[in-house]
């Protein structure tokens, strides 16, 4: 059997992989790129007409700019982390992916530290500023991105020894 990456092209498994790591991409993109890109479409929808004006900007300045592009990009890398386990590229697709989560995660959370602005027209004259920290909840939610980055090194480091 043709080999790629250690992976054997041309059995039955290849095909189950491809499959699997479509549907689970597939499913990334959805949750981490299709949504993020359009959350407004989907707020405007399901909030009243009255609220929309002032909900939908707000809502829409949670979803940091590059959040598409990322979930994109760990959908790319579901796909090839399904394809290729148990080769020797999985070590180093586990690395990068990880390292791609640990940014999704920190622009998701904007640092750490959200900020809520409303405007003087709807707070009766006062302008309102929110800033609300979730920095310790941004690294605990950092951690199994940073071990799947461990796990990749250890994998790697197997594999070259």
């Amino acid at each position: 059997m043709p080999r790629l990456f250690d992976l054997e092209i041309g059995t039955g498994w290849l095909v189950v992989r491809v499959v699997g790591g479509a549907l689970l991409s597939a499913a990334a993109f959805l949750i981490l790129s299709y949504l993020p890109s359009h959350i407004t479409e989907f707020a405007s929808k399901y909030i009243p007409a009255e609220v929309s004006s002032v909900v939908v900007p707000i809502i829409s300045s949670f979803v940091h700019p590059s959040l598409p592009a990322l979930g994109a990009i760990l959908a790319v890398f579901v796909f090839i982390e399904v394809l290729f386990r148990k080769t020797k590229v999985y070590g180093p697709t586990l690395i990068l992916a990880g390292l791609v989560s640990v940014l999704y995660i920190y622009f998701a959370f904007h640092g750490g530290v959200i900020t809520l602005s409303i405007p003087k027209g709807y707070t009766m004259g006062v302008q309102v500023n929110a800033y609300f920290d979730f920095t310790l909840i941004m690294v605990l939610a950092i951690l199994p991105a940073l071990l799947t980055v461990l796990k990749g090194i250890v994998i790697t480091a197997k594999r070259e020894s």
